[in-house]
Protein backbone atom coordinates (compact mmCIF):
# COMPACT_ATOMS: atom_id res chain seq x y z
CA UNK A 1 0.00 0.00 0.00
CA UNK A 2 1.31 3.35 -1.18
CA UNK A 3 -0.12 6.53 0.97
CA UNK A 4 0.07 9.79 -0.32
CA UNK A 5 -1.04 12.92 1.10
CA UNK A 6 -2.30 16.41 -0.66
CA UNK A 7 -3.96 19.43 0.73
CA UNK A 8 -5.42 21.88 -1.58
CA UNK A 9 -8.14 24.67 -1.71
CA UNK A 10 -10.49 25.11 -4.62
CA UNK A 11 -8.56 27.89 -6.28
CA UNK A 12 -5.53 25.35 -6.08
CA UNK A 13 -7.63 22.56 -7.34
CA UNK A 14 -6.47 22.54 -11.31
CA UNK A 15 -3.00 22.09 -10.10
CA UNK A 16 -3.71 19.65 -7.93
CA UNK A 17 -5.19 17.74 -10.53
CA UNK A 18 -2.14 17.64 -12.41
CA UNK A 19 0.10 16.39 -9.45
CA UNK A 20 -2.17 13.43 -9.31
CA UNK A 21 -2.49 13.05 -12.92
CA UNK A 22 1.79 12.26 -13.12
CA UNK A 23 1.93 10.59 -9.71
CA UNK A 24 -0.55 7.58 -11.65
CA UNK A 25 1.03 7.61 -14.65
CA UNK A 26 4.25 7.24 -12.95
CA UNK A 27 3.64 5.04 -9.87
CA UNK A 28 0.55 3.25 -10.75
CA UNK A 29 2.54 0.20 -12.50
CA UNK A 30 4.67 0.48 -9.21
CA UNK A 31 2.60 -0.36 -6.81
CA UNK A 32 -0.89 -2.61 -6.11
CA UNK A 33 -2.54 -0.17 -4.66
CA UNK A 34 -2.38 3.55 -4.68
CA UNK A 35 -4.16 5.55 -1.83
CA UNK A 36 -4.55 9.20 -2.21
CA UNK A 37 -5.72 11.06 1.04
CA UNK A 38 -6.69 15.07 0.29
CA UNK A 39 -6.74 17.59 2.43
CA UNK A 40 -9.98 19.34 0.93
CA UNK A 41 -10.17 23.18 2.05
CA UNK A 42 -13.18 23.43 0.56
CA UNK A 43 -13.05 21.77 -3.14
CA UNK A 44 -16.53 22.33 -5.38
CA UNK A 45 -18.23 19.33 -5.63
CA UNK A 46 -17.41 19.74 -9.25
CA UNK A 47 -13.71 19.76 -9.03
CA UNK A 48 -14.24 16.60 -6.87
CA UNK A 49 -16.13 14.90 -10.01
CA UNK A 50 -12.51 16.37 -12.26
CA UNK A 51 -10.25 14.57 -9.99
CA UNK A 52 -12.11 11.22 -9.33
CA UNK A 53 -12.25 11.56 -13.43
CA UNK A 54 -8.51 11.69 -13.42
CA UNK A 55 -8.23 8.82 -11.09
CA UNK A 56 -10.76 6.50 -12.49
CA UNK A 57 -8.24 6.01 -15.83
CA UNK A 58 -6.12 3.96 -13.46
CA UNK A 59 -7.56 0.80 -12.06
CA UNK A 60 -5.44 0.38 -8.18
CA UNK A 61 -5.72 3.75 -6.96
CA UNK A 62 -8.63 5.31 -4.76
CA UNK A 63 -9.08 9.44 -3.77
CA UNK A 64 -10.10 10.45 -0.44
CA UNK A 65 -11.02 13.32 0.60
CA UNK A 66 -10.72 14.34 4.11
CA UNK A 67 -12.07 17.82 5.15
CA UNK A 68 -9.65 19.77 7.36
CA UNK A 69 -12.32 22.00 9.15
CA UNK A 70 -11.39 20.08 12.31
CA UNK A 71 -7.90 22.61 12.86
CA UNK A 72 -9.72 24.84 14.82
CA UNK A 73 -10.66 21.82 17.68
CA UNK A 74 -6.80 20.83 17.49
CA UNK A 75 -5.65 24.62 18.41
CA UNK A 76 -8.21 24.97 21.01
CA UNK A 77 -8.67 28.54 20.29
CA UNK A 78 -5.29 29.26 21.49
CA UNK A 79 -3.42 30.81 18.99
CA UNK A 80 -4.56 34.15 17.57
CA UNK A 81 -2.87 35.79 15.02
CA UNK A 82 -3.27 36.84 10.90
CA UNK A 83 -2.53 33.56 9.04
CA UNK A 84 -5.11 31.08 8.09
CA UNK A 85 -5.18 27.96 10.41
CA UNK A 86 -4.81 25.95 6.98
CA UNK A 87 -1.36 27.13 6.36
CA UNK A 88 -0.54 24.81 8.81
CA UNK A 89 -2.59 21.84 8.39
CA UNK A 90 0.07 19.29 7.21
CA UNK A 91 1.13 19.57 10.93
CA UNK A 92 -1.76 17.61 11.99
CA UNK A 93 -1.62 14.54 9.60
CA UNK A 94 -2.19 12.08 12.05
CA UNK A 95 -5.04 13.87 13.37
CA UNK A 96 -6.82 13.45 10.06
CA UNK A 97 -5.56 10.02 9.31
CA UNK A 98 -6.60 6.47 10.51
CA UNK A 99 -4.03 5.20 13.42
CA UNK A 100 -3.73 2.31 11.03
CA UNK A 101 -1.73 4.22 8.43
CA UNK A 102 1.88 4.35 9.65
CA UNK A 103 3.78 6.19 7.10
CA UNK A 104 2.40 8.81 4.44
CA UNK A 105 4.35 10.81 1.77
CA UNK A 106 2.91 14.06 1.20
CA UNK A 107 3.74 16.13 -1.71
CA UNK A 108 2.63 19.62 -2.91
CA UNK A 109 0.61 20.43 -5.70
CA UNK A 110 2.70 23.24 -7.32
CA UNK A 111 4.43 19.95 -9.44
CA UNK A 112 5.01 17.46 -11.99
CA UNK A 113 5.60 13.72 -10.65
CA UNK A 114 7.79 12.05 -13.29
CA UNK A 115 9.54 9.05 -12.06
CA UNK A 116 9.27 6.54 -9.44
CA UNK A 117 8.44 6.72 -5.57
CA UNK A 118 9.36 3.19 -5.10
CA UNK A 119 12.87 3.55 -3.98
CA UNK A 120 12.02 6.53 -1.68
CA UNK A 121 8.46 4.48 -0.10
CA UNK A 122 10.90 1.60 0.88
CA UNK A 123 13.36 3.24 2.61
CA UNK A 124 13.77 2.09 6.31
CA UNK A 125 12.98 5.79 8.61
CA UNK A 126 11.78 4.13 11.89
CA UNK A 127 14.41 6.29 13.36
CA UNK A 128 13.28 9.48 12.17
CA UNK A 129 10.40 11.02 12.47
CA UNK A 130 10.27 12.70 8.64
CA UNK A 131 12.30 12.44 5.89
CA UNK A 132 13.23 15.48 3.26
CA UNK A 133 15.17 17.44 0.79
CA UNK A 134 17.96 20.58 1.68
CA UNK A 135 15.84 23.63 0.91
CA UNK A 136 17.52 26.35 -0.79
CA UNK A 137 16.86 29.14 1.32
CA UNK A 138 19.35 31.25 2.79
CA UNK A 139 20.73 31.83 6.11
CA UNK A 140 17.55 34.82 7.30
CA UNK A 141 15.53 31.77 6.41
CA UNK A 142 16.69 29.86 9.47
CA UNK A 143 18.31 32.27 12.05
CA UNK A 144 14.89 33.97 11.74
CA UNK A 145 13.38 31.37 13.40
CA UNK A 146 15.88 31.00 15.89
CA UNK A 147 18.36 28.13 13.59
CA UNK A 148 21.78 28.29 13.45
CA UNK A 149 22.52 29.22 10.44
CA UNK A 150 24.53 25.73 9.98
CA UNK A 151 21.07 23.96 10.64
CA UNK A 152 19.50 21.47 8.33
CA UNK A 153 16.51 23.11 6.72
CA UNK A 154 14.21 21.35 4.33
CA UNK A 155 12.13 21.88 2.34
CA UNK A 156 8.29 20.91 3.49
CA UNK A 157 7.33 20.19 -0.46
CA UNK A 158 7.89 16.06 -0.19
CA UNK A 159 7.60 15.14 3.09
CA UNK A 160 7.88 11.19 4.18
CA UNK A 161 6.10 11.07 7.55
CA UNK A 162 6.82 8.77 10.17
CA UNK A 163 3.29 8.99 11.44
CA UNK A 164 3.93 6.00 14.22
CA UNK A 165 6.83 7.58 15.78
CA UNK A 166 4.33 11.53 15.42
CA UNK A 167 1.68 9.84 17.43
CA UNK A 168 4.41 7.84 19.74
CA UNK A 169 6.36 11.44 20.77
CA UNK A 170 3.15 13.49 20.64
CA UNK A 171 4.89 15.50 17.85
CA UNK A 172 1.65 17.58 17.50
CA UNK A 173 1.70 18.91 21.17
CA UNK A 174 5.23 20.77 20.24
CA UNK A 175 3.80 22.08 17.20
CA UNK A 176 1.00 23.53 19.14
CA UNK A 177 3.68 24.88 21.32
CA UNK A 178 5.56 26.42 18.56
CA UNK A 179 2.53 27.95 16.72
CA UNK A 180 1.97 29.54 19.98
CA UNK A 181 5.01 31.17 20.84
CA UNK A 182 5.18 32.75 17.63
CA UNK A 183 0.89 33.61 17.29
CA UNK A 184 1.02 31.97 14.30
CA UNK A 185 3.05 34.98 12.43
CA UNK A 186 6.66 32.53 11.36
CA UNK A 187 8.37 32.55 8.09
CA UNK A 188 7.36 29.56 5.87
CA UNK A 189 4.59 28.80 8.14
CA UNK A 190 4.43 25.20 8.68
CA UNK A 191 7.57 24.06 6.97
CA UNK A 192 9.64 26.00 9.46
CA UNK A 193 7.71 24.32 12.57
CA UNK A 194 8.59 21.26 10.84
CA UNK A 195 12.35 22.12 10.96
CA UNK A 196 12.16 23.50 14.44
CA UNK A 197 10.38 20.60 16.39
CA UNK A 198 12.29 18.09 14.80
CA UNK A 199 15.60 18.87 14.37
CA UNK A 200 18.18 15.80 14.47
CA UNK A 201 15.46 13.94 13.88
CA UNK A 202 15.11 14.36 10.04
CA UNK A 203 16.22 11.71 7.38
CA UNK A 204 17.99 13.70 4.44
CA UNK A 205 17.25 12.32 1.48
CA UNK A 206 18.41 12.77 -2.21
CA UNK A 207 17.16 16.07 -4.28
CA UNK A 208 15.97 14.10 -6.96
CA UNK A 209 12.72 13.22 -4.97
CA UNK A 210 12.07 16.96 -4.62
CA UNK A 211 14.25 18.63 -7.47
CA UNK A 212 13.28 22.50 -7.02
CA UNK A 213 12.98 25.39 -9.76
CA UNK A 214 16.28 26.94 -9.03
CA UNK A 215 18.09 23.98 -9.85
CA UNK A 216 15.83 23.79 -13.72
CA UNK A 217 16.72 27.64 -14.16
CA UNK A 218 20.46 28.04 -13.05
CA UNK A 219 23.80 25.74 -12.81
CA UNK A 220 24.35 24.42 -9.37
CA UNK A 221 27.05 26.72 -8.90
CA UNK A 222 24.77 29.66 -9.49
CA UNK A 223 22.13 28.82 -6.94
CA UNK A 224 24.61 27.77 -4.22
CA UNK A 225 26.00 30.96 -4.34
CA UNK A 226 23.23 33.10 -4.82
CA UNK A 227 21.92 31.32 -1.57
CA UNK A 228 25.07 30.99 -0.18
CA UNK A 229 24.17 27.44 0.57
CA UNK A 230 26.29 25.53 3.61
CA UNK A 231 26.84 21.69 3.56
CA UNK A 232 24.42 21.34 0.48
CA UNK A 233 24.11 18.40 -1.89
CA UNK A 234 27.40 18.01 -3.63
CA UNK A 235 27.44 18.90 -7.38
CA UNK A 236 27.47 15.58 -9.27
CA UNK A 237 24.53 14.46 -6.48
CA UNK A 238 22.28 17.57 -7.91
CA UNK A 239 23.31 17.23 -11.63
CA UNK A 240 22.35 13.47 -11.69
CA UNK A 241 19.10 14.88 -10.06
CA UNK A 242 18.37 17.17 -12.94
CA UNK A 243 19.42 14.16 -15.07
CA UNK A 244 16.59 12.13 -13.54
CA UNK A 245 13.73 13.70 -11.42
CA UNK A 246 11.62 12.07 -9.70
CA UNK A 247 9.36 14.90 -8.38
CA UNK A 248 9.71 18.74 -10.06
CA UNK A 249 8.29 21.11 -7.68
CA UNK A 250 7.57 24.81 -9.26
CA UNK A 251 8.10 26.88 -6.38
CA UNK A 252 8.68 30.67 -7.25
CA UNK A 253 12.55 31.31 -8.94
CA UNK A 254 13.06 33.09 -12.35
CA UNK A 255 10.39 32.49 -14.46
CA UNK A 256 7.75 31.89 -12.07
CA UNK A 257 5.92 29.20 -12.34
CA UNK A 258 4.83 26.89 -15.91
CA UNK A 259 1.07 27.55 -15.83
CA UNK A 260 2.07 31.34 -16.19
CA UNK A 261 1.07 33.10 -19.25
CA UNK A 262 3.61 33.91 -21.42
CA UNK A 263 6.42 31.77 -19.02
CA UNK A 264 10.21 31.04 -19.80
CA UNK A 265 10.19 27.98 -17.65
CA UNK A 266 12.31 25.06 -18.82
CA UNK A 267 9.45 23.04 -18.01
CA UNK A 268 6.47 24.75 -19.87
CA UNK A 269 5.96 21.90 -22.63
CA UNK A 270 6.22 19.31 -20.40
CA UNK A 271 3.59 20.85 -17.82
CA UNK A 272 1.55 21.15 -20.55
CA UNK A 273 1.63 17.88 -22.10
CA UNK A 274 0.49 16.42 -18.45
CA UNK A 275 -2.41 19.44 -17.91
CA UNK A 276 -3.64 18.48 -21.73
CA UNK A 277 -4.37 14.71 -20.09
CA UNK A 278 -6.47 16.37 -17.35
CA UNK A 279 -10.31 17.68 -17.28
CA UNK A 280 -8.47 21.03 -16.39
CA UNK A 281 -6.58 21.53 -19.23
CA UNK A 282 -9.09 25.01 -19.93
CA UNK A 283 -8.58 26.34 -16.48
CA UNK A 284 -4.47 25.85 -16.22
CA UNK A 285 -3.19 28.98 -17.18
CA UNK A 286 -3.15 32.34 -15.59
CA UNK A 287 -1.75 36.07 -15.83
CA UNK A 288 2.11 36.01 -13.65
CA UNK A 289 0.80 37.74 -10.79
CA UNK A 290 4.52 38.30 -9.36
CA UNK A 291 5.50 41.89 -8.19
CA UNK A 292 6.92 43.86 -10.99
CA UNK A 293 9.98 44.63 -8.53
CA UNK A 294 10.25 41.05 -8.53
CA UNK A 295 9.87 39.85 -11.89
CA UNK A 296 12.22 42.98 -13.40
CA UNK A 297 15.12 41.43 -10.95
CA UNK A 298 14.67 38.14 -12.38
CA UNK A 299 14.57 39.69 -16.10
CA UNK A 300 17.88 40.95 -15.54
CA UNK A 301 19.48 37.42 -15.23
CA UNK A 302 18.49 37.65 -19.32
CA UNK A 303 21.55 40.50 -19.97
CA UNK A 304 23.55 40.67 -17.13
CA UNK A 305 25.68 38.57 -15.64
CA UNK A 306 24.27 36.38 -12.79
CA UNK A 307 26.64 37.36 -9.98
CA UNK A 308 25.56 40.32 -10.70
CA UNK A 309 22.05 40.45 -10.87
CA UNK A 310 22.43 38.62 -7.36
CA UNK A 311 24.33 41.55 -6.30
CA UNK A 312 21.98 43.89 -7.00
CA UNK A 313 19.35 41.86 -5.61
CA UNK A 314 20.66 40.83 -2.75
CA UNK A 315 19.41 43.54 -0.35
CA UNK A 316 16.24 43.84 -1.02
CA UNK A 317 15.75 39.97 -1.02
CA UNK A 318 17.50 39.97 2.72
CA UNK A 319 15.27 43.00 3.84
CA UNK A 320 12.22 41.01 2.71
CA UNK A 321 12.68 37.95 4.20
CA UNK A 322 14.12 39.03 7.62
CA UNK A 323 11.42 41.62 8.74
CA UNK A 324 8.45 39.98 6.64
Amino acid sequence: MFNVLFASDNNFTPYLGVAINSLLENNSEEFDEIKIYILDKNISESNKKKLNEINDKFTNSELIFIEDKGINNILNKKVTGTRALSSFSRLFASYFLDDSINKILYLDSDSLIVGSFKELWEMDIGDYSVAGVKDVGPDYVKTAIGLDKNAEYINAGVLLINLEKWRRINIEDKFIKLLEEHNMEIYNNDQSIINLALQNDILLINPKFNLMSPFLEKSYKDVVKWNNLRNYYTEDILNSAVKSPVFLHFVHFINGRPWFIGTKHPCKQLYEEYANKTPFKDEIYVEDYRSLRYKFFFSLMDYLPYSFVCLLYKPYRDFFIKYF
